[in-house]
Formats: C-alpha cells, structure tokens, sequence
C-alpha cells in the first residue's frame, strides 16, 4: 500500500454502478460519502495511514459494508490486518456478495479468517438463508501468527468457477490459494461487507484498505517489473507482478543491460518463488552508474508475451565508508517550539544506503541516534534529518529537491557542542567514524544580535571540518538556513573573485507581459556574511524604496524590484540602485546602478 504524507489530489474515488465498479482507498480521509459506507458507522475512523480501522467502545461485532451493482463474473480485491493472533473470539469475515445486510438471513458468499488451534487458514462460505456451507480452504496456519495480514484477491467467473488469491506485500504476486465450482443464484442489486468480531483488547485492531469491486476479466496482460535490486557488483534481481514461464525466463538472450550492451551470463530461476529472477553477469557494476536493463520475450504462465520491451533501472548501493559524508549544516538553536537539524551530504561518487548510520554529541552519553531505514543518497545530494519536518517546512524556505527525513537526533546544546557520524564495521568489529564536527555559537556572524533560528552552514565541504573558518551563519536573506539544499555561504576555492553587483536588465517595464517584467540584480562576494542595504533612489538621488534592509547576503545569489511601492507602479523614468556593503572586518563598499522603468507603448 502507498499512502502519500501529504495528499495533493484525490484522484479516484467512486461508485459505477453501470459497470459495477467500486473503488476505495480512503484517501480522502473519509468513509460516508463516495462510495458511502453504510452500518456501524461509529465503530470505524479514517487512520492516520488512510485505512479504515475498526475503533469500537468495548467488546461486540461491527458490520460495515456498501451496495454494488452484481453481473456473472466479477473480482473482489482488498488488503486487511488483524493485529493480532486470530482465533474464534477475535476474527474477521468478509462477505463479498450478499442479498440482505443481516447475516442471518441473508444469502451468498463469505471469506473466513480466525479460529481457535493453529490452522487459521482462510475459508469459503455459501451462505444459504443464514445457513453457512463450507466450499474450499486455503493453507493451514496460514493466519496463525500475529499479525495475520494479506492482500486477498477473489474471481468468479462466468462458468461459476470461484479463485481465491493472496498476497503478502506490494512486491509479492497473488498466490492460488484454492479454486472451487459453485453455481448459485447472486442479487443484482448485492452488498459487500466486513464483519469484525473481537473482545475489548482487540476492539482497535481490525485495518482495512484498497477495497475494489468490479467485472471479473480474462487475463491479457504481460508479466510487469514490480522491482530491480543490485545484490552485489555482478548480481541483480528482478521482481515481476505474476509468475513466469521457466523457460522463456532462463533464456538469457531476453535480457539487454546498458551501458555496454551486455546480456547476463545466467539466469536464475526457481520454482518455489516463480516471480523472481537473478540475472548474473561476467563483469561487474560500477559505482555511481545508473544501468538500464531491457527485457524482451518473457511469458507468464498464462501466455501472455512481453514484446515491447520491458525497462527498469537499477544501480549498485555501496556500504559506507570513511569520508564519504560529512557534516554540512547544523542548527542548534531552533526557533522556540521547533527543532534542531541536521544536514549531511554525500561527497564520494558512490550511491550509498545511510542504514546503520549512528549520529551522536560525544559529549552526550548514551544518547546516540541510529537511523534504521534504507535511505538511499546519490553523489552530491543533501539529506537533512529532524525530528518533525512539518516545523521544519513551517519555519524556512524548502525547495522540492530538497531531501527531509524525519528521524530522532541526539541533543545539541544552544553554546556549544558535537555532533559525530559513525558506522559500526562487522568485519572488524569496530566502530567508524565518518566526520565530526565541534560547534560554538561563537562561530555565528558577529553582525547577528540574535541567532536564534539561524544555521551554521559549511563553506566548502571538501574542505576540513574542524576548521572554524569553514563555517558560518547562514545568510538572513535566505530565512536563517538552507535545510536539504545548497548552503547560502558555499564556495569553492577561486582567489580571483571579486565583489560584484550586476544588473541583468538596465530597463525594465513591469506591465506582466513576460518581458523584463521585474528589476534583477546579480550579485557573488568573496566573502561570507556581508552586511547589505540596498536603496532605490530617484534620478535627482532621492530616496524612493529600500531595497534591502540590513541582511548578510549569501555568497551568490539575485535580488529584484517588480517596480510597485506600496501597491502603485512607480512612473517611468531614470532611477539609481545606491548599494552599501560592509564585511566583519569593518571593510565598506559602495556601489551606483543606473536603470530605467520603462513602459511597453505595445
């Protein structure tokens, strides 16, 4: 299941009654309306994860279900979790088709999971007028653990056979679990429903998402790559949505890896797990490199060919090693009700899995931060890690290339303090580390009265992490920090740069018809944290606007005017960009920019 963090868009939620469709994934955090969940209603909510839950007051059975329309073939899929070990007090059935909402006296087809013993498999239910008959069960014990969970796929076709699948997570296939012929009149008009039973410590432990109802049809469709994972420099394993035929698959020539128009050595291929492929090859993967890799040729077991062809990229995921990240920004001193962060970069030409990777303050015992996810981060690219990125997002300016991970950090001080990235190496048995970095807010700009809020950003990351002069504040202009992207104060070493302050444009005309509609000033300074007002005078040197307001600007960057002050267009003519710099030295400069406000007479 995927459950985007923020919901941008819901892109499908309905009922087709005249194709006897129906659809519901909870996205829009809801279950009344569209397709409009009918029962006891009060015992169910909308999680945090877009599922529907059960969350009942004490102990009973709740019934939920919704009104679809019935034809002689149709497919019931949906994923559930019982937290728990299922047995005959605390068990789910889904009636997938039903002619009445009470059970008791209805007719028509349920799926059982729970019951007292080991077995715990899934079961198939005729219901005839309340009267329950057994058809079909699945692998014993199948549901016997906690939690029992699965994706279930039902198919009745028009010959009255019924296909019972299951599937354990988004990168498995749907495994047959049995198949049974049973021919009985169904309702045009029919119900889908869950029925939980449980006692009151399983009362909030029923989860139930991606509900689909429709026409059951014939599968036509090629195998699909659900995934491609690099297992070592010369292994590669391909993960497909359905089993495939072993011969088509073994075939190596069906298999095309670029760059280098290679194909494998060998394939492997067994039958006990029939959607996985490993494609071995002679020379290895390198570093860095994105391979592509074409698949032509393969067959399901049905089949069904693929014969345009089938793409997927993969790439090799190095361990992490001595130097390949360091420390890039560090905020310490958060706003009041917000948190500190983290910003670390990947400087090696590896792409590496942050997994294992240990962030502490030496000076803080016992209070190390593991982070235990795959985290994937590419050559050159930023991760910045916090305790809850919403306040993150709330507080400063994120770019959408920027890389927020939210994640526990050990606790920094406001004055002064370490943080240290380390990995523990299992063939030595010891304890890497990475970088390390010893903070002080004497380090902030002396021109900031305040730091509160603001960053201390690296200069250049190739340069030495313990040198105070490699850091910074970050400049105000940005908002105090650059969390996930370049830092405001990031150079690289070039003695020949000078002060500079540019116009793009000497004439502008701000009438929005997508030509030199603002003012753009470019600037790049030598050094950091340059104290800077800009003023706009008139051509007779009065003062009109200021610009810029006593901010530190960051090493590079553009500044511009759209030509209104206070929400009127100023008039046409010759005016004057009076800039003044002074650097923490006490070092002043001044600078005089003539331009024109122009108007288009088109």
């Amino acid at each position: 299941m995927k459950k985007p963090w923020i919901i941008l868009f819901l892109i499908f939620i309905s009922v087709n009654i005249s194709s006897s469709q129906v659809y519901d994934d909870f996205s829009d955090g809801e279950f009344r309306t569209g397709p409009g969940w009918k029962g006891d209603l009060a015992d169910f909510i909308v999680n945090d994860q877009y599922q529907l839950q059960l969350d009942a007051a004490e102990a009973g059975n709740s019934n939920i279900y919704l009104k679809y329309n019935q034809i002689d073939s149709m497919q019931w899929e949906f994923y559930f979790k019982l937290d728990f070990s299922p047995s005959n007090s605390n068990k789910l059935r889904v009636y997938l088709t039903l002619d009445n909402p009470d059970p008791d006296i209805a007719s028509g087809y349920f799926l059982e999971i729970g019951e007292n013993g080991s077995d715990d498999n899934l079961k198939l239910y005729r219901l005839d007028h309340g009267n329950k008959i057994i058809l079909a069960e699945g692998q014993t014990g199948q549901f016997a653990t906690q939690p029992a969970e699965s994706f279930i796929k039902v198919e009745k076709s028009k010959d009255d056979i019924w296909s019972v699948f299951t599937k354990k997570n988004n990168n498995g296939y749907y495994k047959n679990q049995f198949e049974v012929f049973s021919k009985e009149s169904l309702p045009d008009s029919s119900i889908f429903m869950f029925s939980c039973y449980y006692t009151s410590t399983r009362k909030n432990k029923f989860f139930f998402d991606d509900i689909s109802i429709k026409k059951f049809e014939k599968d036509t469709y090629p195998p699909k790559i659900v995934k491609s994972k690099a297992l070592s420099s010369n292994k590669v394993l391909l993960i497909f949505d359905e089993p495939l035929d072993k011969q088509t698959t073994t075939n190596t020539g069906n298999y095309n890896l670029d760059p280098g128009n290679i194909i494998p050595d060998s394939v492997l291929f067994t039958d006990t797990i029939p959607n996985q492929v490993i494609l071995y090859f002679l020379s290895g993967f390198n570093s860095g490199v994105y391979y592509t890799l074409s698949i032509t040729g393969l067959k399901d077991l049905k089949g069904n060919k693929i014969s345009e062809p089938e793409k997927t990229v993969f790439f090799l995921i190095d361990k992490l090693g001595k130097g390949d990240l360091v420390i890039n920004e560090i905020l310490f001193n958060p706003n009041k009700g917000s948190n500190d962060f983290l910003e670390i970069i990947n400087i090696s030409d590896k792409i590496l899995n942050l997994k294992g990777l240990i962030i502490s303050n030496i000076f803080k015992e016992n209070k190390d931060k593991t982070l235990d996810e795959d985290i994937v981060i590419e050559s050159g690219h930023y991760i910045c890690i916090t305790k809850d990125t919403s306040k993150l997002i709330n507080d400063y300016f994120i770019p959408d290339s920027s890389f927020l991970y939210q994640n526990d950090l050990p606790p920094f001080d406001d004055d002064m303090g370490n943080v240290r990235l380390q990995y523990f190496e299992n063939s030595t048995g010891i304890y890497i580390t990475i970088d390390s970095f010893d903070y002080s807010e004497e380090m902030h700009s002396g021109f900031l009265n305040n730091v509160e809020g603001v960053s201390l950003e690296r200069k250049n990351p190739y340069l030495a992490t313990q040198d105070s002069f490699n850091w910074t504040s970050a400049a105000t202009i940005t908002g105090g920090a650059t969390p996930g992207y370049k830092n405001s104060s990031f150079y690289l070493i070039n003695n020949d740069i000078e002060d500079n302050f540019k116009l793009v444009n000497t004439v502008f005309s701000p009438d929005f018809d997508g030509i030199d509609d603002v003012l753009t000033l470019e600037y790049s300074l030598k050094k950091d944290n340059i104290l800077t007002n800009i003023y706009i005078l008139d051509s007779k040197g009065r003062f009109i606007k200021k610009l810029v307001n006593n901010e530190s600007l960051s090493r590079q960057g553009i500044i511009t005017w759209d030509g209104y002050i206070g929400g009127k267009k100023m008039p046409i003519g010759i005016y004057i960009l009076y800039i003044g710099t002074i650097d923490i030295d006490g070092n002043s400069k001044k600078y005089k920019k003539a331009f024109i406000l122009a108007q288009n007479l088109n």
